[in-house]
């Protein structure tokens, strides 16, 4: 709990190599805005209980 993900360290990683080869990684760069939209609004504690249920449910229909 309140603990930082390595997303910066794995797939923003990815993002940086591509971009320094003229590259684009649109679903690297993708996981990476939304993890750290995540950590943000756990952070500020905007998500209750019922929202990780409902970005599960989200997520299921991509």
């Amino acid at each position: 709990a309140g603990k930082r993900t390595e997303i910066d360290a794995l797939n923003g990683a990815i993002v940086r190599l591509a971009a320094a080869k003229g590259l684009a990684a649109p679903v690297n760069e993708t996981i990476v805005r939304v993890m750290r939209f995540l950590e943000a609004a756990r952070r500020s504690r905007c998500l209750h209980r019922g929202a990780g249920r409902l970005a599960g449910k989200t997520a299921e229909g991509l």
